[in-house]
């Protein structure tokens, strides 16, 4: 990497917003009476996954929505790669986000094609960049909470997510 270059994650995560908004239209399911669509400018990029912290986090954004944001940790295999390359795993939170009217059906069609679009936009793809690089050669994925119940129950808000693990072949060290 250069001093000039964007890092690998922050492309990853970039072209993980750009692949949703330009690729799939996320709408609402049969009767549901879920907010609306998805727009393409409520996929947003953020610094941390939101966790819990509604007051801090999901109170201000649009709703409905999806969040991406680097996962909380970020293990790494010793052993992945070769002598002079590494396989590096960028895991990538996608949390879908939604005012909810407390309902314990209503929506749930919606919510869970939403979450099902995401996965299966990633799964088992390559991830290019701008210019049509590979950033990552494969991904997997693992389902979250379908219902965050806590937020859900004192707050009358959806929100599920899915991880990506994102897999990128890098040459060691600084370049």
């Amino acid at each position: 990497m250069s001093n000039g270059e964007d890092s690998t994650l922050w492309r990853i995560l970039e072209a993980a917003r750009d692949g949703l908004r330009n690729n799939i239209t996320f709408e609402v399911m049969g009767d549901d009476y879920a907010t609306e669509y998805i727009p393409d400018e409520a996929i947003q990029i953020r610094k941390y996954s939101p966790g819990r912290d509604y007051e801090a986090v999901f109170k201000n954004e649009e709703k409905p929505g999806i969040l991406i944001s680097p996962a909380l940790k970020m293990p790494q295999d010793p052993f992945a790669g070769e002598n002079t390359r590494d396989n590096i795993k960028y895991p990538v939170l996608f949390q879908i986000i939604d005012r909810d009217l407390g309902d314990r059906e209503q929506n749930l069609r919606t919510y869970l094609k939403w979450q099902e679009q995401v996965w299966k936009y990633f799964a088992s793809q390559q991830l290019s960049g701008e210019q049509g690089e590979c950033l990552a050669f494969i991904s997997y994925f693992e389902m979250m909470d379908v219902v965050d119940k806590r937020l859900w129950v004192r707050h009358d808000l959806f929100v599920a997510g899915v991880r990506i693990d994102f897999m990128s072949q890098e040459t060691r060290g600084i370049t």
